[in-house]
């Protein structure tokens, strides 16, 4: 999209300054002095030839809020703000929120394409510094009464549809949103009150389809782990609303009743079955398997309901696969014979679905490559003991 026709001639003798160059990317008022001003940052940044301001962050957050809000290259979404200072995941109800205006307020392929470059120095930035993490974690929390936060910015890329010419801004946006909200439970409940497990769940489900608008092709794998890892990073994070109970084991997030999680499992287990059943073009296994795989086993291990549906659109051969093929490295082995283990109490036909699935087989196998791993030992052994109670239970019942 950005020819070399489109992009300012520089003297490669005489290099613009920082400054003005984050002056261009804040003024967030031309696409293209965006995308090259991100990527002239970045390129210097990774030779090591530039030093930053300390406010960097702060102005690409300004740039983020100047594409996305008032006065936006394209229109802004219109909304009713919350209180001011309230934090957004407290507004329990979202009519006419940010999430629900940013979906039907897509950007153009122009925003995209500098949207792209700009998070991606964003990403590069927060990994040199835990500050500037700090930073934005607080800047997304909260959403003041008529000046919109970057949270705008975020939900508009990941609710444009675009297909492949936009994935990689979508990629960006959704690594820089799980580095984010890693471990932090008030970021999760803030995504996930506006809607970005559906939003990230629907784009992953059009990915699937290789005859639809979203059909990815080649780049379908960095899209689907970047969407997966950020969907795992929502689901299993801690929330401290189950101390409220006296059996916290009992407690069920509000995204896990009834079949709210329906399309998130969908969306994951579809991606596992493509890449690890149709495709299997992998020698060991990738960041797509290992989030996948966690965000099944979590989910399964709180809703009881989730679980069963697992075991009827046959989860347990997807990870019976995994534990079975010659590239899989310790930590996915863990995590295979994790979700085993957790379907299997799912419904009291959930020892006798991962036994038909080979699991035993594949719990031997397992056990056998890392004598040495406590963990392959322990759920290896867990697998053994159902699907042997399993055995004796048939034994039992036909000697009668």
């Amino acid at each position: 999209l950005m020819t070399s026709q489109m992009l300012p001639t520089t003297n490669s003798a005489v290099k613009e300054p920082a400054g003005r160059l984050l002056e261009r990317i804040a003024s967030g008022s031309d696409p293209t002095q965006i995308c090259w001003s991100s990527s002239e940052l970045l390129s210097r940044l990774h030779e090591d030839q530039i030093s930053l301001p300390t406010d960097c962050v702060e102005i690409l957050m300004v740039a983020m809020q100047n594409i996305a809000g008032p006065g936006a290259i394209e229109g802004a979404p219109t909304w009713k703000p919350p209180v001011r200072g309230r934090p957004l995941h407290a507004n329990r109800v979202l009519g006419g929120g940010p999430s629900l205006a940013a979906a039907f307020q897509p950007f153009s392929l122009e925003v995209l394409e500098a949207s792209s470059s700009l998070l991606l120095l964003l990403h590069s930035l927060l990994l040199r510094k835990f500050e500037d993490i700090q930073l934005l974690r607080q800047h997304l929390l909260e959403a003041e009464s008529g000046k919109p936060s970057s949270f705008w910015f975020f939900l508009r890329i990941l609710a444009t549809e675009t297909g492949m010419q936009g994935a990689s801004a979508f990629v960006h946006c959704c690594q820089v949103l799980a580095l984010v909200a890693d471990a932090q439970e008030d970021v999760a409940r803030a995504l996930r009150a506006a809607r970005v497990l559906q939003i990230v769940s629907d784009r992953l489900l059009g990915s699937l389809d290789d005859s639809g608008p979203e059909s990815l092709g080649p780049e379908w794998l960095p899209f689907a782990t970047a969407a997966v890892r950020l969907t795992e990073v929502l689901v299993s994070v801690e929330d401290s609303e189950c101390l409220r109970l006296a059996d916290p084991s009992l407690y069920v997030p509000a995204w896990a009743h009834a079949a709210r999680p329906d399309r998130v499992i969908e969306s994951v287990v579809q991606s596992l079955r493509r890449s690890l059943i149709h495709e299997r073009g992998f020698l060991v296994a990738q960041a797509l398997h290992l989030s996948g795989l966690e965000v099944l086993r979590f989910i399964a291990t709180t809703s009881r309901p989730q679980a069963q549906r697992m075991l009827s659109m046959q989860v347990p051969e997807l990870a019976v696969s995994v534990l079975m093929h010659e590239g899989s490295h310790e930590e996915v082995l863990v995590r295979g014979l994790q979700l085993l283990n957790a379907l299997a109490p799912g419904s009291p036909f959930g020892g006798k679905a991962i036994a038909a699935a080979g699991a035993a087989d594949a719990a031997v196998k397992a056990a056998k490559r890392y004598p040495r791993s406590m963990e392959v030992q322990q759920e290896s052994l867990k697998i053994l003991q159902t699907c042997d109670s399993l055995t004796a239970r048939l034994r039992q019942l036909t000697s009668r």
